[in-house]
C-alpha cells in the first residue's frame, strides 16, 4: 500500500467482499432457483439481474469513479487513509439492493410469499422500516458521504505532504 491506488484497491476489495457477504440475505445470486417452474423462475430471475447491477457493476463503476476522482495516487498516510475512508461507501449499495428487491412496494416481484417470510424473519428486518426510501436514501448518503469524506482527507493530505 505504498500509494492511494494501492491502498484504495485493497480497501475497496476488503469492503466489498464483506457487502457481498452481507447480500446472502437477500439470496441475490440464487441461481440454482432459476431451476423451478412458473413464476417464481422469473422472480428468481429478476433478483438476480436486480443484483448483478447494484452489487457487482454498480460497485465496479463506482471504483473508477473512486480511483480517477478522489482517491489521490500519491505516497503518504493521508492518501491511505482517504482510500480507506473512500472504500467504507462500498456497503450503500447494499442499502440500495434493498430497496430495489426487498421493500413493501417492490418485493412481490422478486420473491415468492414463503420466501419473503423467511427473507423477513431473518435477522433485524422486523425491527427495520421497509419503505423505499429508508434505504435508498441512505445507501446513497454511504456513497455521497464517504467519497466526499475520503476526497476531503485526500486533498488535505496533499497540504500535509508538500515539500
Amino acid at each position: 500500500m505504498d500509494n492511494g491506488t494501492n491502498s484504495l484497491l485493497f480497501f475497496y476489495a476488503f469492503f466489498w467482499a464483506l457487502a457481498l457477504g452481507g447480500a446472502s440475505r437477500f439470496r441475490a445470486f440464487d441461481t440454482a432457483s432459476l431451476w423451478r417452474k412458473g413464476a417464481a423462475r422469473w422472480r428468481v430471475a429478476r433478483r438476480i439481474a436486480v443484483s448483478m447491477l447494484t452489487i457487482t457493476f454498480a460497485p465496479v463503476g463506482w471504483l473508477l469513479v473512486l480511483g480517477n476522482c478522489v482517491v489521490p495516487d500519491s505516497a503518504g498516510w493521508p492518501f491511505a487513509v482517504s482510500a480507506a475512508i473512500s472504500s467504507l461507501s462500498v456497503f450503500g449499495f447494499l442499502r440500495i439492493l434493498h430497496a430495489f428487491i426487498a421493500t413493501d412496494r417492490t418485493f412481490h416481484s422478486f420473491y415468492t410469499a414463503e420466501e419473503v417470510k423467511q427473507v423477513r424473519e431473518a435477522n433485524a428486518f422486523r425491527e427495520q422500516p421497509q419503505g423505499f426510501a429508508a434505504h435508498f436514501v441512505p445507501g446513497v448518503a454511504y456513497l455521497v458521504f464517504f467519497g466526499g469524506l475520503g476526497w476531503a482527507i485526500g486533498k488535505w493530505g496533499g497540504c500535509l505532504t508538500r515539500p
